[in-house]
């Protein structure tokens, strides 16, 4: 599977993760749909020992951070960007410090919403890529 096909089929994830968890059908996620999908997605295993009140303050803080229009809860396309995050990070080693930041973050610049890939094992900032011409290699 390429990075295109991987970046549509968590697409279709994130949807279906969206939908399972829009418990009140408002087509949006609130704080406690939230801190059920962050559950359900392994965040909250992966923040070990992690206190009730802890766990409440990532939520708020995951909210507010992908809340982009700042209306209290997240549509679709914010929802996006928070489920790839947490997702993508679970595949690191360190996972449960990639998630915390993950969280604080958005991966995607490319406006459709879906990270394709990262890069990792930097110091520093990636300024620039060069993409082949065929559009999927580095």
């Amino acid at each position: 599977m390429d990075l295109v096909e991987q970046a549509e089929a968590r697409e279709v994830a994130a949807r279906a993760c969206f939908t399972e968890n829009d418990k009140d059908g408002s087509g949006t996620i609130d704080a406690a749909e939230l801190a059920a999908v962050l559950t359900t997605l392994g965040l909250r295993n992966r923040l070990d020992g992690i206190s009730d009140d802890d766990f409440n303050t990532v939520v708020s803080a995951t909210l507010q951070q992908h809340d982009a229009n700042a209306d209290g809860v997240l549509q679709f396309k914010e929802f996006v960007k928070l489920y790839n995050a947490v997702c993508l990070a679970g595949a690191s080693p360190d996972a449960a410090a990639e998630a915390q930041a993950a969280l604080l973050q958005s991966l995607d610049d490319n406006t459709r919403g879906f990270c394709v890939a990262t890069l990792s094992g930097h110091s520093h900032y990636v300024n620039a890529v060069a993409v082949a011409p065929d559009g999927k290699t580095l």
